[in-house]
């Protein structure tokens, strides 16, 4: 058997609102690779999220990461069809990581002169691993097969759920785990997308808390960066925060994220 070694996950984007955490490429695709997931505690819910336009993943321009965690991209969608080299398509990505999961804001705007039908998939994935088995470089290989409940697009197992719940009416295929979209846009004009990504587990040490143990300070300096420093560093600090499921009052600030997001040491 190949040795098997611990995922890297400094080029990772994380969000985090504890017990739950992202980790998606930069462009904020989730590929079911290394560490990448939708977790919540020591469970990963959600492998794979990958979104696709004409069969291809949209080319991030940029991306942008707020003190508030909130996340944001920006890219193209091109199919070969454009008219000039330039791209007539743009995709603005907007994630905000929640306590018991996110939501996705997907907003395309066409720039050209023609109306567009864009084919839009989002393609998800679930293995359930356990956080030890992701840090271990040997998650399971086996894939959970999803269930239409109601409009969601849910992955159940012994002790844990996940929901995909999805604006604009997709087509939901639960044996790829898929929902599609054919998005008419106008010329000059955009179309909002909104996905809701919900998840609980029974094997969950600890619940969040937004009960924050301390004065935030506010800081004035001639070098903003300073600032602003500070102020992601508290804000990062309150999005740990977690409390004994049976004393909401006993608050602390889990180790780290992802991999000891919960008492330690």
């Amino acid at each position: 058997m190949p040795p098997s070694f611990q995922p890297f996950v400094h080029d990772l984007v994380t969000t985090v609102a504890a017990p739950s955490v992202t980790l998606s490429g930069t462009d904020g695709q989730v590929r079911g690779v290394g560490a990448q997931g939708f977790f919540v505690g020591e469970r990963r819910l959600l492998s794979t999220l990958r979104l696709e336009a004409f069969g291809r993943e949209p080319e991030m321009i940029r991306g942008h990461h707020d003190p508030d965690g909130t996340f944001d991209v920006l890219a193209v969608i091109r199919d070969g069809t454009e008219p000039t080299p330039d791209p007539t398509l743009l995709l603005s990505r907007r994630r905000r990581q929640s306590r018991t999961g996110f939501t996705e804001t997907w907003a395309i705007h066409n720039r050209g002169v023609e109306p567009r039908v864009i084919p839009v998939e989002l393609i998800s994935s679930s293995d359930f691993a356990d956080m030890t088995a992701v840090k271990s470089g040997r998650p399971p290989t086996t894939r959970q097969v999803a269930s239409l409940e109601g409009d969601t697009l849910t992955y159940r197992s012994a002790d844990s759920v996940v929901a995909i719940l999805a604006s604009n009416e997709p087509t939901v295929d639960v044996e790829s785990g898929s929902l599609r979209w054919a998005i008419a846009i106008d010329p000059k004009a955009e179309v909002v997308i909104t996905i809701e990504v919900r998840g609980s587990t029974t094997a969950l040490a600890f619940r969040g808390s937004t009960a924050v143990p301390w004065a935030t300070p506010v800081l004035r300096c001639a070098d903003e960066r300073l600032v602003d420093l500070v102020e992601w560093g508290f804000h990062d600090l309150e999005a740990m925060l977690l409390a004994d499921n049976d004393e909401a009052a006993d608050v602390f600030v889990g180790a780290g994220s992802p991999w000891f997001l919960t008492l330690f040491g």
